[in-house]
């Protein structure tokens, strides 16, 4: 298992900030493309490896908030 790259990147998700806004909880946005993906062109990808990963990344996270918050209670 590799370690999560942190990269900010330009783009902005308005859905992100009224969610956060409206529901009062902190919003994370993962990103699972690869450079070569041509995000949003023509010719936009993603390759079945990458979203599989992208899931077991997001339950992964899921699970790992839940016992954060389990310790917290």
């Amino acid at each position: 298992m590799s370690e999560p790259v942190l990269l900010r990147s330009g783009g902005s998700i308005p859905a992100a900030g009224a969610l956060a806004d409206r529901l009062r909880v902190p919003v994370v946005l993962l990103g699972f493309t690869l450079p070569d993906d041509g995000m949003h062109g023509p010719n936009e990808k993603l390759d079945l490896p990458v979203f599989w990963r992208g899931v077991r990344t997001c339950i992964g996270f899921a699970a790992a908030v839940a016992e954060q918050n389990k310790r917290r209670s």
